[in-house]
């Protein structure tokens, strides 16, 4: 196997090619922090995940769903 998709042929990280700054920053091996709300434990990763859920969920209740041109809904001229 050689070198990473990071890697110079050296075998050294290029300067060109590394990672950026930020998502060297986000240390995604190690434990994930936690909130702790009385006793309500939850990590911030699973926190946001069912924040961006919920904001679905609601964007889904509030946004009207498209409707057609030629579409009318009942017929109350009768």
């Amino acid at each position: 196997m050689g070198p990473g998709p990071f890697a110079s042929a050296s075998g050294a990280p290029s300067a060109r090619t590394s990672p950026s700054r930020l998502s060297r920053r986000i240390e995604v091996n190690g434990p994930a922090p936690y909130v702790h709300w009385g006793f309500i434990l939850i990590s911030l990763p699973n926190l946001v995940l069912i924040a961006v859920m919920v904001a679905l969920f609601v964007a889904a209740l509030l946004v009207p769903f498209p409707h057609g041109a030629g579409h009318r809904g009942r017929d109350d001229d009768d």
